[in-house]
């Protein structure tokens, strides 16, 4: 497969999806003040978890799209264990990095499938936004049922099924975020293929016309 070259809008692949689930967590927190709420040293709140995750597929989706999967596979690995030592020494939180780690690694290297499997394959193209944010969702509840075995927390009533809604509101934007940047990508990609044609006519005309003089 032909690797892609870099451009600069290729960086709205991790841009957007934060934008869009930051703006998302406000509005359904009613605003800024229940979203950014959680005080320092109180543990992980909302803004916490919504950059954290839309960050790391941002960036997966970056790697992917660039068609640097081993890469992709390593930030897959180090940004947990990066996140983990975050959770560890900013909340007081005294579980061990690597209980801390493993559930997000059974979170981040299936979602870096989704994004190769699901997302950037063209068999799931008109449907893809709402499929990778069902399968992500899946993922990340089952990441926060990880966590909190591995934290010895209780589960409370009805935890599935919060956790499931709340994680496929987020997954909705930051997917939406992944589908407006691929859009503005390929628009690019194809205005630019358009007038390259254009000027190659143009010149294949101008070369008849100079034979012709001949």
């Amino acid at each position: 497969m032909e690797e892609r070259s870099f451009k600069l809008e290729m960086l709205l692949i991790i841009a957007l999806p934060i934008l869009f689930s930051l703006l998302g967590g406000i509005y359904l927190s009613d605003g800024t003040d229940r979203f950014f709420g959680a005080s320092p040293g109180s543990g992980i709140g909302l803004f916490e978890v919504y950059m954290g995750v839309s960050l790391l597929t941002g960036i997966l989706a970056f790697l992917v799209y660039w068609q640097k999967r081993f890469p992709a596979t390593l930030i897959a690995i180090v940004i947990p264990l990066i996140y983990s030592v975050l959770i560890r020494s900013l909340t007081g939180e005294t579980t061990s990095v690597f209980k801390l780690f493993l559930p997000m690694l059974t979170f981040s290297l299936p979602v870096l499938g989704a994004l190769i499997f699901v997302f950037y394959n063209r068999i799931f193209l008109r449907f893809r936004t709402f499929i990778f944010a069902l399968v992500s969702a899946m993922l990340l509840a089952i990441y926060f049922r990880l966590q909190y075995l591995a934290m010895a927390i209780d589960v409370p009533q009805g935890f599935w099924v919060n956790r499931f809604v709340s994680s496929l509101l987020l997954f909705i934007f930051v997917a939406l975020g992944l589908s407006v940047a691929d859009m503005f990508i390929t628009g690019r990609e194809m205005k630019k293929l358009r007038e390259e044609r254009r000027q190659k006519i143009l010149n294949d005309e101008i070369e008849d016309e100079d034979d012709d003089a001949l």
